[in-house]
């Protein structure tokens, strides 16, 4: 047998993982794919979701609306540029994963680095959609039933029935242009919410809140401000779905990709400023972690946002679980079929080893969710993980690619930044 056929041969990406998906003569794509204005969609509702609620906190501990701002432009900044040499270094070598392109551009130990920190940060962001679910429903069921204490109103029940009937049938496919129209449905629902903070801030006694007598516009300690990264990191880090959204394009040209990154990340900022400005200004150092819960209960406008923040958690679960997912079957060689096997045996194989990971992934996370009390807890964890997703590896893979295009010899700081 010739030495070729004995090795293995990977077959499950996230975007695709059946042979007739698979366009031979460019990056893997579908036979739909998805347009310019789904993926800018996609990509918002893979940065918007928990952040948006953690923003005015995250204001609060950074010292105020201004500081905060300048710090959300940097990071925005830095996000942009991550996602055009991911999308870059992706096309080049023909893979359509985050850790495909880390490992294939950047070397094997930093492939293997990558992989661990996409399965942590994405089964922490799983068990973060689920606390929010919770928090949001308990308190919508609050408001709606008149005897709490049922059974059925339960928060481990509520999160289990509504976790198994609509967020695993989500996670078992092996495409991810399909969640464009739930994406949509997403940012609307964020774009709801940020409305609620605005008029509640414009009406100070709708909310029966007192308005602070004092809103500091500096950080109180630097502790404080350091506390405040996290949350920015992890409110737009949408890099480790970048890739495979990315490949689901139709159009899959640097200038297609720069504008859907463009349009989306401008879009999350502007989203983000309004909540975290509006938001922090109406509470100040007495905003709540999740700022839906600063408001009464009772208040209409507040329930539908509430309502509507439990969709934007289901149909943002998914993208993560998606790339967790792809992850771990990476790391374990799960991802791997032997030629010798017949097309229907890969796609037999191929299923089993999506669905069951799955369901097993779907499973610990909401038994972690349920014994989690506080969003703020997790955030603080996964938030600087997502620093290495917007900084760290895409930085490792500028360089490499100006490296593979000018020549060690010849590239520095100086020449490489120009060059990309």
């Amino acid at each position: 047998m010739d030495s070729s056929t004995e090795q293995l041969v990977p077959r499950e990406s996230i975007s695709s993982s059946v042979s007739h998906f698979c366009n031979q003569q460019g990056l893997i794509s579908f036979q739909e794919g998805v347009s310019k204005f789904g993926a800018v969609f996609i990509v918002c509702n893979a940065a918007l979701g928990a952040g948006l609620l953690n923003f005015p906190y995250a204001y609060a501990l950074a010292g105020g609306w201004r500081i905060s701002l300048i710090m959300q432009v940097l990071v925005l900044l830095l996000s942009i540029c991550g996602l055009h040499f991911l999308a870059k270094a992706a096309k080049e070598k023909n893979v359509s994963s985050y850790q495909d392109t880390v490992r294939e551009v950047v070397g094997v130990r930093f492939g293997i680095m990558s992989m661990t920190f996409i399965m942590l940060y994405t089964f922490g962001c799983c068990i973060t959609f689920q606390i929010v679910l919770g928090d949001q429903l308990d308190l919508v069921f609050e408001q709606i039933f008149s005897k709490t204490d049922a059974w059925y109103l339960d928060r481990r029940f509520t999160i289990t029935v509504i976790g198994f009937a609509s967020i695993l049938p989500l996670c078992i496919p092996k495409e991810i242009g399909f969640l464009r129209h739930a994406s949509l449905l997403g940012f609307l629902s964020c774009i709801f919410v940020v409305f609620v903070i605005i008029t509640r801030y414009a009406d100070p006694t709708a909310d029966q809140v007192p308005r602070p007598s004092v809103v500091p516009e500096w950080p109180y300690s630097i502790s404080s401000f350091m506390s405040a990264l996290p949350s920015l990191f992890f409110a737009y880090q949408c890099h480790v779905s970048s890739v495979p959204i990315y490949a689901s394009m139709a159009d899959q040209s640097p200038k297609s990709w720069i504008l859907v990154a463009g349009m989306a990340l401008i879009s999350c900022c502007f989203v983000y400023t309004l909540a975290g400005t509006f938001g922090y200004l109406s509470f100040g150092l007495d905003v709540n972690p999740d700022i839906l819960k600063s408001y009464p209960a009772n208040d209409p406008l507040v329930i539908v946002a509430r309502a509507l923040i439990a969709v934007v958690m289901i149909t943002s679960y998914p993208i993560l679980a998606f790339c967790g997912r792809s992850a771990f079957l990476s790391i374990s060689g799960l991802d791997t079929f032997y030629p010798e096997l017949s097309e229907e045996e890969k796609v037999r194989k191929e299923k089993w080893r999506r669905i069951v990971p799955t369901i097993v992934w779907f499973c610990a996370a909401l038994a972690l969710a349920i014994s989690v009390p506080n969003i703020a807890d997790v955030i603080s964890i996964i938030g600087s993980l997502a620093a290495f997703f917007i900084m760290i590896f895409p930085g490792l893979i500028m360089v490499d690619l100006a490296v593979d295009h000018i020549g060690w010899q010849k590239s520095s700081w100086i020449t490489v930044v120009p060059h990309i």
